[in-house]
């Protein structure tokens, strides 16, 4: 974890359900507001008992600046290598401007109490994206409501 102590994602299976996003480019506009809008949504989430994580591969000095530049409350996961990205499938050849590389996919997962990814949203589009993800995670806390798991 950036700026505190690592988080394993195995620990938070059993306990509560989490919504991971990755993100390529700390800093870059459309990182920057999918990251805001996670902010503004994330006491809503919390409400809901389901975690919220942000995860780069950018080195924590970097992800240290930009969450402190946005004010970020949730934590940001720094991922050497996109390793965790990978087991997810965000991590990938990418095509920019003529250049391959290897690197992560703005993507988001919402991973039930069980460990099971229930939804995934692949190469992202920001604008809507936390709204559609929100929709998500309220069906998921009614589904857990509604099972006795709350």
């Amino acid at each position: 974890m950036v700026g505190g102590e690592e988080i394993e994602l195995s620990s938070l299976r059993g306990h509560k359900p989490v919504v991971i996003f990755f993100f390529p480019r700390p800093g870059a506009p459309a990182d920057s507001q999918i990251a805001l809008d996670f902010l503004s949504a994330h006491p809503e989430i919390h409400k809901g008992g389901v975690a919220l994580l942000g995860i780069c591969n950018d080195p924590p000095p970097k992800l240290v600046r930009f969450a402190g530049d946005l004010g970020i409350t949730y934590p940001i996961l720094h991922d050497p290598g996109g390793r965790v990205a990978a087991l997810y499938g965000a991590y990938a050849l990418k095509n920019v401007q003529g250049r391959s590389y290897r690197g992560i996919i703005r993507s988001t997962f919402l991973v039930d109490r069980a460990g099971n990814v229930v939804r995934a949203w692949n190469r992202v589009h920001v604008r809507g994206h936390v709204d559609q993800v929100m929709v998500a995670v309220a069906a998921l806390s009614k589904d857990r409501r509604r099972d006795g798991q709350d």
